[in-house]
Order: structure tokens, then sequence, then C-alpha cells
């Protein structure tokens, strides 16, 4: 008579666990990953060192090559750091709508009952 009632609490307690934590971590991992490959190809760690440096781009040594290349560094700087605000808040937002969409659909059923 306990597994009858048991078995399904225990379904249902796993499933809680499943959509508050587990998921939620999997989203978390998944915006850490997409952040470390926009890194693989923004490489703004290299730019800001190169940057610091006022290294010339394309091997133009004058004040002209390193004022366009302080200049164009800068720019990626900021897109780049647009970008990964960019794909956290995309990432947060979505576990946001994942966590609330339960008492979302709860609250739309009530409304049509």
């Amino acid at each position: 008579m306990t597994n009858i009632v048991l078995t399904p609490l225990k379904e249902i307690a796993q499933f809680i666990y499943w959509w508050l934590f587990f998921m939620p971590k999997k989203i978390f991992g998944w915006i850490y990953n997409t952040v470390l490959a926009a890194d693989e190809n923004l490489l703004i760690g290299e730019t800001i060192r190169l940057w610091f440096a006022i290294e010339p781009m394309f091997g133009d040594y004058n004040w002209q090559g390193r004022i366009i290349g302080f200049l164009l560094r800068f720019l990626r700087i900021i897109v780049s750091i647009v970008l990964y605000i960019l794909i956290v808040v995309v990432g947060v937002a979505f576990v946001l709508v994942w966590l609330a969409w339960p008492i979302v659909a709860v609250t739309l059923i009530l409304q049509i009952w």
C-alpha cells in the first residue's frame, strides 16, 4: 500500500528537482560554454593586452597606425563586452522564463475555468 502512495510522490519530487535545480544548472552551463566559445573568436584578453601596449595594427608603425589600432581595438573591446552581456542576459531571461512558466500556466488554466 505504501508503494502505491510513495512512488508517485517520489516521481513528483524528482520532477520538481529536475525543473527547479537541474535544468537551470544546465542552462547556466550553456551560458558559460557560450561565453567561452565567443571568447575563442573575440579574444578580448589579447585585444586588451594589445590595446594597452598601443601596438599598431597591420604593421603600420607610424603615429597614424597606432591611433587607428588604438581606436579599432577600443571599439572591438566595447562590442565584445556588449556581446558577452547580451549572451548572459538572454540566458538569465531564459532561466527566469523557465522557472516562471508553471506559475503562468496554472494562472492561465485557472482563468479559463
